[in-house]
């Protein structure tokens, strides 16, 4: 019996032992944290650090301190806050993401913040143990983005690019963007070391033809907002695209010969090209680059062609060859109007260039100033006949191949416009010729009766006897020069002394004056039309009688 009581307390305290020799080898002191690590100026950083020590209910109280050169300095107590310099008072805190953490955070990083830095637990700080102190670098840039995806890229096949940085601020890390918005990023951050993570952004891209040769790009964004990019070309393969037929003539009309060549765009090589014809799109014999259509026609169907690369084959779209011609299938409609009238309207079935203008044709001749698609006929007899219609475009024209017989029996119109053009046109003429009269009956007036304009002073009855106004002999005066003779002087002035008087001069009348046509009348007519001839008596006894001097008119015939 006592043995086996002995037996028993000895079971009991083997299996005490078993059970608190885990806890009794636990509770030694000891501190984890990384030698050294860097910080982004005006970033974050987070200093990894753990711990172990004896086993207790209280709380731990852990303290960081920044050696200095004569002593050390609080920058952060978990008891007291108070007890931290002031300018690491509100940068500094716990981070505690794991059991027994003494990680310390230090937001917006500043260059006097490098440093080294010793943790410390319930007074137990981890120099004092092993000596160990963290070292903190401050670093004006961030590190460099990788960027990371296939060097060369097949369009419509997805592939994964990937976007990575690292960093030493794990519970605020930076923020990364693509250049491609249109694609949902995926985002994970991955602890690289002690005091280092990697932030990673990834994107499955679908390439297009249309991206070659074009940048993708990455951007990390810190706490601080500070930026930093990364970006990498795209190189994208694909089957040829924009592929187009070409026509090389400018303007082409029927029964030409055309050249057709087949451009595309590929950033490889082209291997070879297929042409087609119609709607049906028929395989052609030919596998160059270019063909030649003959004889083309209005009718001539559309072509297409196609281009082959190591990628795949791309076809063009059907293309018609434009040629021009003359406005094909001219034909005259009919419409009846309620008034007993007619619309004739000009149609025809293709036309290239467009019509310019219509000829309209009452029995072959052509109407005047109607050139529109339609024409309007009221009901009048005039309006009746045969009727054709012409349209014209830039290439020719084409005429109805039939003609439209029109019958009215209405009353016979008046073309108003007709009538008034004629009735001005006549009084215009008429106006023309009297105007022309008025001028030549004007001419001739002044070449042979021009008359000449004087004073001819005459005495009044009190002044001179009636018998004094025969002193001067009056005359018509011919053709001819003409000169005048006293009686008392010679024949010796301009005008001759003709042998015919009107009356015999009387006695004691003295320079009685006589007026005759000149002798030589068949010498030619001088140039002077008018003139006036005036006779001065200047002796006493014509001024005593109350004569005075005299100014004979005469009408001159040229």
């Amino acid at each position: 019996m006592r043995l086996t009581m002995e037996s028993d307390f000895i079971n009991t305290i083997v299996w005490i032992l078993l059970i608190l020799l885990p806890e009794a080898l636990g509770q030694q002191w000891s501190f984890s944290f990384p030698q050294s690590i860097q910080a982004l100026k005006g970033s974050c950083v987070e200093i990894p650090c753990s711990y172990t020590r004896p086993r207790t209910l209280r709380p731990p109280k852990v303290t960081w301190y920044l050696e200095g050169r004569k002593d050390y300095y609080t920058v952060f107590d978990s008891h007291d806050r108070g007890e931290a310099l002031d300018t690491y008072r509100s940068r500094t805190k716990l981070v505690l993401n794991t059991i027994n953490s003494c990680t310390l955070h230090i937001s917006n990083v500043r260059s006097d913040d490098e440093g080294s830095y010793i943790p410390e637990v319930d007074n137990r700080d981890a120099y004092d143990l092993n000596g160990a102190t963290v070292r903190i670098t401050v670093i004006d840039t961030p590190s460099t983005i990788n960027l990371q995806g296939p060097a060369v890229m097949m369009e419509g096949i997805p592939v994964a690019i990937r976007c990575s940085v690292e960093h030493t601020c794990g519970s605020d890390p930076p923020t990364l963007r693509w250049n491609k918005r249109q694609y949902l990023p995926r985002t994970e951050q991955q602890h690289v070391s002690e005091g280092r993570w990697e932030a990673i952004s990834e994107i499955t891209y679908s390439p297009t033809y249309e991206d070659d040769e074009t940048e993708i790009q990455c951007s990390a964004t810190y706490p601080n907002g500070q930026t930093s990019h990364k970006a990498a070309p795209l190189n994208i393969i694909y089957p040829p695209k924009n592929i187009t037929v070409l026509i090389r003539q400018k303007e082409i009309q029927e029964e030409d010969d055309v050249t057709l060549s087949c451009f595309s765009k590929s950033k490889l090589e082209i291997n070879g090209y297929q042409w087609f014809k119609g709607v049906e799109k028929i395989r052609l014999s030919d596998i160059d680059q270019e063909i030649t259509v003959r004889n083309v026609s209005w009718l001539t169907e559309p072509y297409s062609c196609s281009a082959l690369n190591s990628q795949g084959m791309g076809e063009s779209a059907l293309t018609l060859i434009p040629v021009q011609y003359a406005p094909k299938e001219v034909l005259i409609v009919k419409y009846e109007r309620e008034d007993g009238g007619v619309v004739l309207k000009c149609n025809f079935s293709s036309s290239r260039p467009n019509v310019t203008q219509f000829t309209w044709l009452r029995n072959d001749v052509p109407i005047i100033n109607q050139t529109a698609a339609n024409i309007t006929l009221e009901n009048v007899k005039e309006n009746a006949g045969e009727y054709r219609c012409i349209a014209h475009n830039k290439v020719g024209n084409s005429s109805s191949d039939e003609q439209v017989a029109i019958q009215f029996k209405g009353t016979t119109s008046i073309d108003l416009p007709a009538v008034l053009g004629s009735t001005a046109a006549v009084i215009g003429l008429v106006l023309i010729i009297l105007i022309i009269y008025c001028c030549i009956s004007t001419r001739k007036k002044k070449s042979h009766t021009d008359t000449i304009f004087g004073t001819i002073p005459v005495p009044s009855m009190a002044e001179a006897p009636p018998t004094k106004m025969a002193d001067h002999v009056y005359d018509t005066l011919t053709e001819g020069k003409y000169h005048a003779t006293t009686d008392s002087q010679s024949s010796t002035s301009p005008l001759n002394v003709s042998s015919r008087k009107s009356k015999a001069p009387r006695e004691g009348d003295e320079d009685s004056h006589y007026y005759a046509a000149d002798d030589k009348a068949q010498e030619e007519p001088e140039d002077i039309n008018y003139a006036a001839i005036r006779f001065d008596q200047s002796n006493e006894a014509s001024r005593e009688d109350g004569r005075t001097e005299h100014t004979v008119y005469a009408i001159l015939k040229n």
